[in-house]
């Protein structure tokens, strides 16, 4: 057997906001690996997302109103927008793998 001390006090990682600080570090960590490594992946969904529901508006708006709405327009735009982000982060990435 190992001979240590026993510790003073009680553990410094999971006490009151301490511990909600170092989850969300934790989370920052893997939000940052995932864009780092995959990031076709991490932007891929919220960008699919916007788009549908951007569309789904739109021909909502265009069915009830007969015109095209703004915000369905804003939704769509912004999804592809993300879309493209995530494209030039992943040949970034596949560039800088080449290399």
């Amino acid at each position: 057997p190992i001979d240590y001390h026993k510790r003073i006090g009680g553990s410094t990682m999971s006490k009151g906001l301490n511990g909600f600080r170092h989850f969300l570090q934790f989370l920052n960590l893997i939000i940052r690996i995932v864009t780092y490594f995959r990031p076709l992946r991490f932007f891929a969904w919220p960008s699919a997302i916007l788009i549908f529901f951007g569309f789904g508006h739109i021909i909502w708006t265009m069915t009830q109103e007969n015109n095209i709405s703004d915000a369905g327009l804003l939704l769509l735009i912004s999804g592809i927008q993300i879309g493209l982000f995530g494209l030039l982060a992943d040949v970034v990435v596949r560039n800088r793998n080449v290399q």
